[in-house]
């Protein structure tokens, strides 16, 4: 089996197990948490309103206020939840043991999801995504790692996203590939757009290639004015209706 084999088994899915972890003090030194992620881990316990009974709590949340609030509105009681920051999950072995195959050093500051993310970006030879795209990702509550590659990334907002959001995001890198800029401030006003055109025959006919489940968009990708390699099509119905409606 070749290497880039053995490293293509190791991927993980960038989803998290639930399970007993151990409680930590939110108080603890930012040293102790191993990841380079937008999100947090928490763990701790709560009353559940319905039942009148504890139960243990186990939250993803980009802050600490936010898996409150989370869990405030599945049905915990205010005022009894306790919560704390706890650690992901750190390298596996045969993570650690395919980058060292692959001459490349795990970094300092690594949870396991961080290197399935690396690995990935290694593997398919993935370009850093822009700052700008990493930053609306975590505006759009779209969970990664800052180790992703360009088309991990796209695949992340692509899959949280809903057909209204991925026809706004659509038209984002149509807007961004013809003026080579990211606009996205217009992205709520595209979204207003799209039961317009998500009914639309045409359009749709040609979308559906991105927009059906387990379907795939990664922008439009050039390099030095030459296509990278997973850049999305222009020649296609749905391209030539969203540069109509970015020109308006």
């Amino acid at each position: 089996m070749s290497l880039f084999d053995s490293l293509k088994k190791l991927i993980i899915s960038p989803e998290l197990r639930s399970g007993d972890i151990k409680k930590s003090n939110i108080s603890t030194p930012p040293e102790k948490f191993n990841d380079n992620l937008n999100y947090m881990l928490f763990d701790g316990e709560g009353i559940y309103e319905k039942t009148g009974r504890k139960r243990k709590i186990h939250i993803e949340a980009f802050s600490e206020w936010e898996a409150i609030e989370e869990l405030q509105s599945s049905g915990f009681s205010p005022g009894t939840i306790t919560i704390s920051r706890i650690p992901f999950e750190p390298p596996t072995e045969p993570q650690i043991d395919a980058m060292k195959k692959h001459h490349d050093k795990i970094p300092k500051k690594a949870c396991k999801i961080d290197i399935s993310f690396l690995m990935e970006k290694i593997i398919q030879n993935q370009r850093d995504p822009d700052k700008q795209l990493i930053d609306f990702a975590t505006s759009q509550k779209v969970k990664l790692s800052y180790y992703t590659g360009e088309k991990s990334l796209y695949c992340c907002i692509w899959n949280k996203f809903s057909l209204e959001e991925k026809f706004a995001f659509y038209l984002l890198c149509v807007e961004k590939d013809k003026r080579g800029i990211w606009m996205f401030d217009k992205f709520d006003f595209y979204k207003s757009l799209a039961s317009s055109y998500i009914n639309d025959e045409k359009f749709m006919n040609s979308f559906k290639q991105y927009s059906g489940a387990g379907k795939e968009f990664f922008g439009f990708i050039k390099e030095a004015g030459v296509e990278y390699g997973y850049s999305a099509s222009r020649n296609t119905n749905c391209y030539k209706i969203a540069c109509a409606i970015i020109s308006k």
